[in-house]
């Protein structure tokens, strides 16, 4: 569900993230352009409400906050609420996405929607293998 999002976790792996400024706003643009293209598609998580996602999660809609909050228990509408936060926030202070990009959140968050795909893939599988042991 999450792949297309995932998928940047690779590119934003210190090595591949690229030391050229125009190369890692690229990147910001192309992985916002993702988290709005996932939005539009998923009204069911109610992404513009974003804010209120994560006051109910106790979590602040600044720097500090969102960087230090621990994802391993979330689902995939709490992580996708600190991802639209980090872009909202872009468009009120240019290159904040590109600050949690660099203290390595925006890929902490990706991970955890990639855990998220995998465990999801694993119980399909065993529902699979369910439905041919006891059609």
């Amino acid at each position: 569900m999450y792949e297309a999002l995932t998928n940047y976790i690779s590119i934003l792996d210190e090595g591949e993230y690229g030391e050229q400024i125009i190369d890692k706003h690229k990147i910001a643009i192309k992985l916002i352009e993702q988290i709005f293209e996932f939005q539009e598609e998923h009204p069911e998580y109610e992404l513009k409400k974003y804010r209120t996602i994560l006051e109910k999660n106790h979590i602040d809609w600044d720097f500090d906050s969102m960087n230090n909050v621990n994802v391993s228990n979330f689902d995939g509408k709490k992580v996708m609420a600190l991802l639209v936060a980090t872009f909202r926030a872009d468009h009120f202070c240019e290159g904040a996405f590109e600050e949690f990009i660099q203290a390595g959140c925006i890929k902490r968050w990706l991970m955890r929607l990639k855990a998220i795909d995998e465990a999801e893939s694993k119980t399909d599988t065993m529902k699979q293998r369910k439905k041919k042991v006891f059609p």
